[in-house]
């Protein structure tokens, strides 16, 4: 993750991009996207994460419902504990004097978890977290998130605000899971807020009969306007969650997560797979045939290198699969003008023109 040019030279920029560095730093758990290094190269500021070879949770329930595959209840409230868990160990961060920060993530939303094509999950990007001591700003400034999956105080800009409020944001994400839309919908962005002020939202067995109580209560519980009628931690969460899954004996874990993603983004792992593959080949050749010292690319270089791979890489999926549709769409045509444009005579001669016609390219269709 590095700065944009446009902004790397903005002091106040930097140090928010360092204070986040520094608050995820210290978090480390298998829920929560690793920083693994904090630096500078050449006027660049960077962080070197863990890679996590996935998808964000938005995109996977978009290409679902593109696939039209249900992704069953048990496995949204698998998920969701396992945000649960990343969110608490976040929450339990402690500085270097063992006291503890009282971190709030803020922007716990789809778009900040990734599934991994092996099945885990991760929370991502502290960028907007408030911590006790974080430099530049207050518990009282400006609230910051995406106003979608902020809490009724967050909104209202109340201080003090505590962990309670990610617990209404992870209670948001796990409603749109199980029932497929947000849980204040309206209009207006007017209308939108007042009902998430006021806690005025419909309960998910309304739009889905089926689903199980228990799990309703747990996501009402989250989504409680008042911060004391919510669940006191995000671990106390995903402890309802699991024990939700053990009563109805749910075989779900990162197994049936992984062949999930693998049955939804086939094309895309193949994809990353062989940048990567690349890549590694490219570095194994340059120290084959450098001395130490002798070349020393810059870690701008380097990153620039692999964006620009990985982003050929998608266009080229993309061109294909519009070279696939353009290509079957003229085969229909020629064949069209052909049969309308031929005597019903000619019968001998109209399937020796049509069968001159260049059948439709299928070697992306498999």
């Amino acid at each position: 993750k590095v700065i944009h040019e446009h902004l790397a030279e903005d002091p106040a920029f930097i140090k928010m991009f360092l204070d986040e560095a520094r608050i995820a730093a210290g978090i480390h758990h298998p829920n929560v996207g690793e920083i693994l290094e904090v630096g500078e190269d050449n006027g660049l500021y960077f962080m070197i994460g863990e890679l996590v070879q996935g998808q964000s949770l938005r995109t996977l329930f978009r290409r679902a419902k593109l696939a039209d595959v249900e992704i069953d209840a048990t496995i949204a409230a698998y998920i969701a504990s396992q945000i649960c868990l990343g969110a608490h160990a976040a929450h339990e961060l402690r500085g270097q004097d063992g006291k503890p920060l009282n971190l709030i993530h803020r922007d716990i939303s789809p778009r900040n978890v990734l599934i991994s094509y092996t099945g885990f999950t991760k929370l991502i990007d502290f960028g907007v977290a408030w911590a006790k001591g974080r430099d530049g700003e207050s518990e009282e400034e400006a609230m910051k998130g995406k106003i979608g999956f902020m809490s009724p105080e967050q909104v209202r800009g109340d201080p003090p605000m505590d962990r309670r409020s990610d617990v209404f944001s992870l209670g948001i994400v796990l409603y749109l899971m199980l029932v497929g839309e947000h849980p204040f919908l309206g209009k207006t962005a007017v209308e939108r807020l007042n009902k998430l002020i006021r806690g005025h939202v419909r309960p998910p067995r309304e739009l889905c009969p089926d689903l199980d109580p228990e799990l309703e209560t747990i996501v009402l519980t989250a989504l409680a306007p008042e911060m004391n009628s919510r669940f006191e931690t995000a671990q106390q969460m995903g402890q309802k969650l699991e024990s939700y899954l053990h009563k109805v004996d749910a075989k779900v874990g990162p197994e049936m997560l992984a062949s999930l993603m693998e049955s939804l983004f086939t094309e895309e792992m193949a994809d990353r797979e062989k940048v990567l593959r690349d890549y590694r080949e490219q570095r194994e050749m340059v120290r084959a045939v450098c001395s130490d010292g002798d070349i020393t690319a810059s870690f701008k270089d380097n990153a620039g290198d692999v964006a620009e791979e990985v982003t050929e890489v998608n266009e080229i999926a993309r061109r294909r699969r519009r070279m696939m549709w353009m290509g079957g769409a003229a085969a229909l045509v020629v064949v069209a003008v052909v049969l309308v444009l031929l005597p019903m005579s000619a019968k001998d001669s109209a399937q020796s023109i049509v069968g001159t016609v260049p059948k439709q390219n299928q070697s992306g269709l498999g």
